[in-house]
């Protein structure tokens, strides 16, 4: 297990899962933490889609292009955790990470952190803005993980860790895992190699029945079981999900609300003692496939997720956030 890192988890696809991890990370770095992302979605790698949006970054026009060709890098983490590329040239966690690390703090983070950060009161931070990487998935290797034994995924996806750990100047805070939909061994190993996991699902039969699955899989889970969970319902927002809740939007987004934080309490017990230790918050309903997060007129739950992660990550962190902890709980009441 990594210390302070985060593996992002659904029960399926279309929850909001990789979205939530681009933002909370976006603030994370906009108080002055330094993080790497890392795409571990390597059925459909999308990540960097999130920060190309803000970054002014033209969209591609027709079909679909490679993380890595779009980005202008060599591997993918599926090259690593394979531990060979496409061509059958074997690739070191060290290869991967000197290579393919994007550094997308100035076109995400620096140009809006001032602003945000002043709109915070949170200009008395020493840290100043601190740095936002990401290192891509791929999906050239794609069905090439099903040969390589559980054991060894998960020892390499903690020796890129342990590189990502290793960087200098500037040294990494935080570390946030994408992981793949779906509650299956891949994404259990994935979510074992973190020190906590961040459960994304919306509203719906389907999302709700899945919470259920998911809290019998963290259970049932040696590896597992005793790691904080936070059942995050990250996307609600739809015409499907607000059917029959009024004409009047606020009314809608309450119900919806409130509808998100049953499941929550319904499922992880959030509000008696659980065998999981496991914490929930109210959803933004207007996620888009953005960094939004670092809007200085726009309160949202980004935020606040971020400053409860931060808050429960160790005192020392929580104590250089004090700022940020009181300006959420403001926005909450």
């Amino acid at each position: 297990m990594i210390r302070n890192s985060y593996a992002f988890l659904s029960y399926k696809g279309g929850a909001g899962r990789t979205v939530t991890a681009a933002n909370v990370a976006a603030v994370y770095a906009a108080v002055g933490y330094n993080v790497v992302c890392i795409d571990c979605d390597w059925d459909a790698p999308g990540m960097h889609n999130v920060f190309l949006a803000g970054s002014g970054s033209a969209q591609n026009a027709k079909g679909y292009v490679d993380a890595t060709e779009r980005l202008g890098v060599k591997y993918g983490i599926q090259d690593v955790l394979v531990g060979v590329d496409s061509h059958g040239t074997p690739v070191r966690p060290a290869d991967y990470v000197s290579s393919s690390l994007c550094d997308f703090t100035p076109t995400v983070v620096a140009d809006a952190a001032l602003e945000w950060r002043e709109a915070r009161g949170l200009n008395a931070l020493k840290r100043g803005v601190g740095t936002l990487k990401f290192l891509p998935g791929t999906t050239r290797l794609r069905g090439g993980l099903t040969r390589v034994p559980a054991k060894a995924l998960k020892k390499r996806l903690d020796s890129v860790i342990v590189e990502i750990r290793k960087l200098r100047n500037p040294e990494v805070d935080f570390v946030f895992v994408d992981s793949l939909s779906g509650l299956n061994p891949v994404s259990e190993l994935i979510c074992d190699t973190c020190s906590e996991i961040v459960l994304c699902f919306r509203l719906g039969v389907q999302h709700r029945e899945g919470a259920v699955i998911a809290r019998t899989f963290f259970e049932a889970s040696e590896s597992l079981r005793d790691k904080r969970i936070w059942p995050v319902p990250s996307s609600v927002f739809g015409a499907e999900d607000i059917k029959g809740m009024g004409a009047d939007n606020q009314d809608c987004v309450r119900k919806a609300q409130e509808a998100s934080m049953r499941i929550v309490n319904a499922v992880f017990d959030t509000g008696s003692e659980s065998p999981i230790p496991s914490v929930g918050y109210y959803p933004d309903l207007s996620v888009s496939e953005r960094i939004v997060a670092l809007d200085p007129h726009r309160p949202n739950d980004f935020e606040r997720l971020a400053a409860r992660l931060i808050s429960a990550a160790d005192r020392g962190t929580a104590a250089s956030l004090k700022p940020l902890l009181t300006a959420a709980t403001a926005l909450e009441a």
